[in-house]
């Protein structure tokens, strides 16, 4: 299988970057957007050079916590989650929650709870190799990250792609 035309297919409608459209479609849906790496606060790289040490011991830590209280969240959700040591993302195997395909389900999460997630196999060069994980980033306020992990947690009540188990109300 050829990667190119075989991504190419799977990612048409994206538009200019898989990030472009997963922004969007957190916009058209109201939906937390975890899909971007962007911190939600404001600051320039140039100010961040003349902080001391302790400004950045304590920024790791905030950002620790972050990534803690995502992967806390995201396993109560039923997501099997590789936990980062340097990244703003946290990478969750979604085969755990019966899913079989990272695209298809975040394309469908925004609707399906109103979170937006990247598909990692778009950075693969061998795109099955990644075909079950998706990330979320946990660079965000804790009031953001908190609303996420709710409705996140609404899907462990629910079967793959948004449907609802038998006998369930």
């Amino acid at each position: 299988m050829e990667i190119v035309p075989y991504l190419t297919e799977r990612l048409q409608g994206f538009g200019t970057t898989i990030f472009s459209a997963m922004s969007q479609l957190a916009i058209e849906t109201q939906s937390v957007n975890l899909g971007q790496g962007f911190p939600d606060s404001d600051g320039p790289v140039a100010v961040g050079l003349r902080l001391g040490d302790d400004f950045f011991r304590g920024y790791t830590a905030e950002m620790q916590s972050k990534r803690d209280r995502l992967v806390d969240g995201l396993r109560k959700a039923r997501f099997d989650v590789i936990v980062p040591q340097g990244t703003y993302f946290v990478t969750a195997d979604i085969g755990s929650m019966g899913e079989t395909d990272g695209i298809d389900f975040c394309m469908s999460l925004p609707k399906r709870c109103g979170v937006v997630a990247v598909p990692t196999q778009v950075f693969y060069d061998d795109p099955e190799a990644g075909r079950l994980l998706v990330r979320f980033a946990f660079c965000k306020r804790d009031e953001v990250l908190d609303e996420a992990i709710r409705r996140l947690s609404t899907l462990s009540s629910r079967n793959t792609l948004g449907s609802t188990p038998p006998g369930a109300t």
